[in-house]
């Protein structure tokens, strides 16, 4: 019988043991933030990113259509000009910033693959979910305060959907809370209702928290 009892405990303790140590993460650590090296600027000296600009400037005037005087052209062929005389395609950076830009608004909502599998504890606010008796056991942790109370909701990488069965106490929607446990995908969508109606929150991570704490 021994040989099955080991069995057993290892299977109950298992991913405590080799989870280790939660990892402490800021909401900022959620989003999947673009590499520096990403940036058109990057490498950049401060007088060519002075000339890409002149350029980026001038290729969204044309654009929206507005007439360019000759002074604005000729600054345009300076910095062209210019950039080309240090092995820099002017041209090509526009375009590069533009699809930069693109890259920069998309990843807003993108969740963070690196952190899904981890174990992390971050500090947020509570909107409830679900209670028993007087605690509750799952709710939404946001980064702000009254987040989705008279705001528009925080972007679908600044929401955890969180179940704490054990539950706990809290004193309204202004006081953070501390959580840890493992992050995982969410992709969900529930509906939270006030007093002036229901919100519906498209949300990205979800945790079965291993404690949580107010602060």
């Amino acid at each position: 019988m021994r040989i099955p009892s080991i069995m057993l405990i290892l299977t109950l303790l298992g991913s405590a043991s080799f989870a280790g140590p939660a990892r402490p993460v800021d909401w900022t650590d959620l989003g999947n933030n673009l590499s520096s090296q990403k940036n058109p600027y990057y490498g950049l000296t401060a007088d060519e990113a002075r000339l890409v600009g002149v350029l980026v400037h001038t290729a969204k005037m044309r654009e929206a259509g507005k007439a360019l005087s000759p002074h604005v052209l000729q600054g345009e062929k300076i910095a062209l000009s210019a950039l080309n005389s240090v092995g820099i395609d002017g041209a090509a950076k526009v375009t590069d910033v533009a699809a930069f830009g693109k890259m920069m608004d998309s990843s807003r909502n993108d969740l963070n693959d690196r952190l899904l599998g981890q174990n992390i504890e971050i500090s947020g606010f509570v909107l409830p979910l679900n209670f028993s008796d007087t605690k509750i056991t799952e709710f939404v942790l946001v980064p702000f305060a009254g987040a989705c109370v008279h705001t528009p909701p925080p972007s679908r990488n600044q929401m955890i959907v969180v179940n704490y069965p054990e539950g706990f106490l809290v004193n309204g929607l202004f006081q953070a809370v501390a959580i840890s446990g493992q992050l995982v995908r969410g992709d969900t969508v529930r509906s939270i209702g006030f007093s002036d109606g229901i919100s519906s929150l498209d949300i990205g991570y979800q945790m079965e928290a291993v404690f949580v704490d107010p602060l």
